[in-house]
C-alpha cells in the first residue's frame, strides 16, 4: 500500500523500515549517593531522606537521597505491579 501525500511530506518522503538506534543510553543515570534506594526500615527516613510506597507494587519501600530519586522510584514501583 502506498503512503499518502500527507504521509510522504510528513517524512520528508522516506519509506521502509526504521532502522534501530546504534546505542540506547539508559534514561536516567544510577545515583552517586551511597544507599540511595535502600529498602526502608523503622517508621519513617533518615532526615534529609525520602520514602516512596507504592501499596500495588511488587518493589517494596524504598528510601531515596532526593527528590529526583524518590521520582524515579516512584515510577519504576508504578511499573513493576504486584501480580495478582
Amino acid at each position: 500500500m502506498a503512503a499518502r501525500k500527507s504521509a510522504k511530506a510528513w517524512n520528508k518522503g522516506m519509506t521502509g523500515e526504521s532502522k534501530p538506534a546504534q546505542y540506547r543510553a539508559p534514561v536516567v543515570d544510577r545515583c552517586p549517593t551511597e544507599d540511595c534506594g535502600r529498602p526502608a526500615e523503622g517508621d519513617a527516613p533518615a532526615a534529609g531522606w525520602y520514602r516512596t510506597d507504592v501499596p500495588a507494587s511488587s518493589e517494596p519501600a524504598r528510601d531515596w537521597c532526593s527528590t529526583w530519586c524518590s521520582a524515579v522510584g516512584r515510577a519504576l514501583a508504578d511499573l513493576r505491579r504486584a501480580r495478582r
